[in-house]
């Protein structure tokens, strides 16, 4: 019982930090992007990525901690609203890294081609939320409230499955195959096109040239490091999901307290990743 009360504690104060902690981060990154004059096309993914960050803090963390002082009843606005908007959230996330991995892609295989254009990856990152939506829309229908719990009520098993697969296809496997993809292009045009060394300090164009390989390689170590920590994070609750559609929910217990976690914890540490692999960041949060 003493071991049970110190966990609710340990997790009551994990989550009032990380909401802290969440919610001022992301804030600030959506702040520094927005004092700055000139805006790049990375600005807006990682603007959007802030969004998403910032709207799964406010509408997961609240609740989950006050349940741990006391269960409530849900509601109808809860089960069919809120809890699958945090599912919206993480959709959000990994197309927009998607998005991301896509167009440095082809920006570094097709450098003469012209760049994407603001409004392009605006009305991208609108598709995002839109699409995002229309996937998580089916739980909300199938979800409704029965005292402490969301129930989803599928018309039969076989549908609950269909969809868990489906989701974690669109939600996980596919995104994964298609960045996987695009940093593979990318992996192979940069050692193709190896530039090498300077034979004269005055060859303007070799230092151009080299200035700008360094730039994409700075911007591919902060894309695959946001990337590959987002997948680690969401493996164990796809996971637990799989599990506990398929296997039932004893299968599913051991992976869903550090699914939870890892979750929570993801939303907080991109802007620390900003800070730590980006300058301009580091200067703004200083700022």
């Amino acid at each position: 019982m003493e071991s049970n009360e110190e966990g609710k504690i340990f997790k009551i104060v994990f989550y009032i930090f990380l909401f802290i902690f969440g919610t001022i981060g992301n804030l600030l990154v959506m702040v520094v992007i927005k004092s700055r004059k000139k805006r790049s096309v990375n600005d807006f993914f990682i603007f959007n990525l802030a969004i998403s960050d910032l709207t799964f803090v406010l509408v997961s963390l609240p609740f989950y901690t006050y349940e741990l002082f006391l269960r409530f009843d849900k509601f109808g606005f809860y089960c069919k609203v809120v809890w699958p908007m945090m599912s919206v959230t993480l959709c959000v996330s990994i197309f927009t890294l998607t998005f991301m991995s896509v167009e440095r892609c082809r920006a570094i295989v097709f450098p003469l081609k012209p760049r994407i254009k603001r409004t392009s990856v605006l009305i991208g990152l609108s598709t995002v939320w839109v699409a995002s939506l229309v996937c998580i829309l089916p739980l909300s229908i199938v979800t409704s409230a029965e005292g402490e719990l969301c129930m989803e009520r599928w018309p039969s098993e076989g549908h609950r499955k269909a969809y868990t697969i489906a989701l974690f296809a669109i939600q996980y496997a596919i995104p994964l195959l298609i960045i996987a993809m695009a940093y593979i292009t990318i992996a192979i045009k940069l050692v193709r096109t190896e530039v090498p060394d300077r034979t004269s300090v005055n060859n303007r164009g070799q230092i151009v040239k080299r200035q700008s390989r360094k730039e994409n390689f700075h911007i591919i170590r902060t894309v695959a490091v946001i990337v590959s920590l987002f997948l680690v994070c969401m493996l164990p609750n796809q996971i637990a999901w799989l599990l506990y559609d398929f296997e039932g929910e004893e299968q599913a217990k051991l992976f869903w307290s550090f699914a939870e976690a890892l979750i929570f914890l993801h939303s907080c540490v991109n802007p620390v990743i900003y800070g730590s692999l980006t300058r301009q960041f580091r200067e703004g949060y200083i700022r």
